[in-house]
């Protein structure tokens, strides 16, 4: 059932959207839990809560709201709570739940909402999670939760066994997909007509990609494109379609070098070639710049973020580099190039996959985390383009 919690993002919500729980007569699920108080500070209240929290998780996900009356599971008034200090409650829950779970729970979202006479209610959105099942460990209690139509219970042996295959199984569906799509380009089956030069390839896939819940129909915006382009390499143009695969943007070069590829399933393909200098003797024929190969890193993964968040995608995802074609070439430092350098010997290069949390992650720890390995392969410690922590090479 959609409530009207669902109809818009959490920080999107506001006292109107609250109080038609209460005139659409919104009863308690599978999904939503009313809670007239937030928990006190007993060991009790707090277990209680963390019981709550991992149920949603383990099951469907859902909401806690906190400052509703309910009567017979239905949403009988707005209450609100007073005389709280609504940032300090949040991290309260916050920090339960970081020191009371484990696994952590990605993709935790929390909000205080303001109604009349300083009143709150608190929302706790707890996504459906994608590495389950979580235990309550506050105190060794040791307890997993999950969530039915009456409310919460405790999961029996069977259940677990069921929920860790179902965890392990999605995992292996990104791997897969990602492998999957790295045969194809290495076929020469892809949008790009490339060819002598080598492909920087960069995978974004949310985890509920590979659920079978996702399927988006890409509608336009005022006619226009269903979410913001994406980035090309210098001032190229680039064309747009509906493709069999999803949506697709392509450079405007006349034969399509570069693209990006967003699968209905809310997975994302950003391509982009980088052609062998035409002299043959030419001792930079074959290397790749370092500098404007994590500036392609980094703005791809800028964009994912922002088409994530258009399209409402649930996170966390995956996001892996690759580099196609490129045995034989270098990556090199400095501001463009640097004499000393060694050469990929192996081909595809396959970075292992990052896990982006959330939206708001810190892009340039992931950057940090795609590229570092290979400026191991050139003979390096790290990228020298990071201060203190933050990316700062010079194009």
């Amino acid at each position: 059932m959609i409530t009207p919690l669902d109809r818009k993002r959490l920080d999107l919500l506001d006292a109107g959207d609250l109080r038609l729980l209460v005139e659409d007569q919104v009863s308690e699920s599978k999904s939503i839990d009313y809670k007239q108080a937030l928990p006190g500070k007993s060991d009790q209240e707090r277990k209680e809560f963390l019981h709550d929290v991992s149920s949603f998780a383990n099951a469907s996900g859902g909401y806690l709201v906190y400052g509703v009356v309910e009567e017979g599971g239905f949403a009988k008034e707005l209450c609100g709570i007073m005389e709280i200090n609504p940032d300090r409650e949040l991290t309260r829950l916050e920090e339960m739940v970081r020191g009371g779970l484990r696994p952590r729970i990605f993709g935790l979202q929390f909000r205080a909402i303001p109604l009349e006479e300083d009143r709150w209610v608190i929302i706790v959105k707890i996504p459906k999670s994608w590495n389950p099942p979580h235990q309550v460990t506050f105190q060794s209690d040791m307890r997993f939760s999950a969530r039915g139509a009456t409310g919460k219970y405790l999961m029996d042996v069977d259940e677990l066994r069921s929920t860790l295959e179902v965890s392990d199984a999605i995992g292996e569906k990104a791997r897969n997909f990602r492998l999957g799509r790295i045969a194809k380009l290495m076929a020469g089956d892809s949008p790009s007509k490339a060819t002598e030069g080598g492909f920087l390839v960069i995978h974004f896939m949310p985890l509920a990609a590979f659920t079978g819940r996702v399927n988006l129909s890409f509608p336009k915006i005022n006619g226009h494109w269903p979410f913001d382009p994406p980035p090309f390499n210098g001032s190229m143009g680039f064309s747009q379609k509906y493709c069999f695969d999803g949506f697709i943007f392509t450079s405007g070069h006349p034969d399509t070098k570069h693209y990006r590829l967003y699968f209905r399933n809310g997975a994302m393909e950003y391509v982009d070639f980088y052609e062998k200098r035409d002299d043959p003797s030419d001792p930079y024929r074959m290397q790749l710049p370092a500098a404007y190969g994590e500036n392609d890193v980094r703005r791809c993964l800028e964009h994912a973020l922002v088409v994530a968040k258009q399209l409402e995608l649930d996170m966390p995802a995956f996001v892996s580099l690759s580099l196609l074609g490129m045995k034989g070439w270098a990556w090199s430092a400095g501001d463009r190039y640097f004499s000393h350098v060694v050469p990929f010997d192996s081909d595809p290069i396959l970075i292992s996959e990052q896990l982006v949390e959330n939206i708001d992650c810190d892009i340039d720890k992931v950057v940090k985390a795609l590229v570092d390995p290979l400026w191991h392969a050139a003979g390096w410690e790290e990228s020298p383009n990071f201060k203190g922590g933050k990316w700062s090479a010079k194009l």
